[in-house]
């Protein structure tokens, strides 16, 4: 039992770490009105539906939040493009893990302003579908998406109205895909992380680590 909980307890305190970084960027670009919980509960809605990383989620969807405070977007849209995201970053064929990585990735591009460098790398060769929406916009090919990130000109706005315009299509290039292993996997942590968004689920999992710690010390 007490070599059971030494293994145990580091893998709980990562998933209260885990809601309480999540809920911290929510706060960050929590707009007068919202409701942070509601907030949570649509963005853990929009991965589960699209089988995506609630990490990643909730990551690109504060990163919108924060790059078009000057746009004055209505929440409904940030959380539309953001379900977008999702499912070009799935329709791309990418790995679980590559999926959030890219989404990572596509998400500190449009918070610094433009998708350029690093992050605009990441996108062609691991999201091939996310750039075909944003080279659809532009009515360029995707090879040319390179020079014009140098040149600045894939600006969050741009991204966002990409995805706003292209949202049926990618609906219905979604609804053809099937759930893979590793979506299996991703669904089941963001269940896991969802467990303590109540605070009794979070009393729950805290007096699970008091038992596990008293257990391991007797």
């Amino acid at each position: 039992m007490a070599f059971g909980g030494i293994f145990i307890v580091p893998k709980i305190v990562r998933l209260l770490d885990t809601y309480q970084q999540l809920e911290n960027r929510l706060r960050v670009v929590q707009r007068s009105g919202e409701e942070l919980s509601a907030t949570f509960g649509r963005l853990e809605s929009i991965a589960n539906s699209t089988r995506s990383s609630l990490k990643g989620t909730v990551e690109l969807y504060a990163r919108l939040a924060l790059a078009t405070k000057e746009m004055a977007l209505q929440q409904s849209t940030l959380l539309q493009v953001t379900k977008s995201v999702n499912q070009a970053i799935v329709v791309s064929g990418a790995s679980a893990k590559e999926a959030e990585n890219g989404l990572i990735q596509l998400s500190q591009g449009l918070a610094a302003g433009a998708l350029r460098g690093d992050e605009l790398r990441s996108v062609l060769e691991q999201l091939p579908r996310v750039a075909d929406v944003i080279s659809k916009r532009l009515g360029v090919t995707r090879g040319e998406l390179r020079k014009l990130g140098e040149a600045g000109a894939l600006s969050s706005g741009l991204i966002i109205d990409a995805f706003i315009q292209d949202q049926n299509a990618l609906e219905q290039e979604f609804a053809k895909t099937q759930e893979t292993v590793g979506q299996s996997v991703v669904l089941l942590q963001n269940a896991l992380i969802g467990l303590t968004e109540s605070s009794a689920s979070t009393a729950l999992v805290l007096e699970t680590v008091r038992i596990t710690l008293k257990a391991i010390t007797v």
